[in-house]
């Protein structure tokens, strides 16, 4: 559902890489990391599910496979 939405936003919006900590902390405010206190595993979860957007590029950092406008 919304996750992966969100998740790929916001890493658009970092300019397609964002490292794990800092969609942590900006994935913290969303509602559904509101209602589970093991939001942190689902963001990395919903990362590992979706391996063909995601390359990960070391230091705990993923890229999207595209290229952002």
């Amino acid at each position: 559902g919304g996750t992966i939405e969100a998740i790929v936003k916001l890493v658009e919006k970092l300019g397609g890489e964002a490292k794990l900590a800092d969609l942590y902390d900006y994935l913290s405010e969303h509602p559904k990391s509101k209602k589970n206190e093991h939001y942190k595993e689902r963001i990395r979860a919903t990362i590992y599910e979706h391996k063909d957007q995601y390359i990960p590029t070391g230091n705990g950092s993923y890229r999207l496979t595209y290229k952002v406008a």
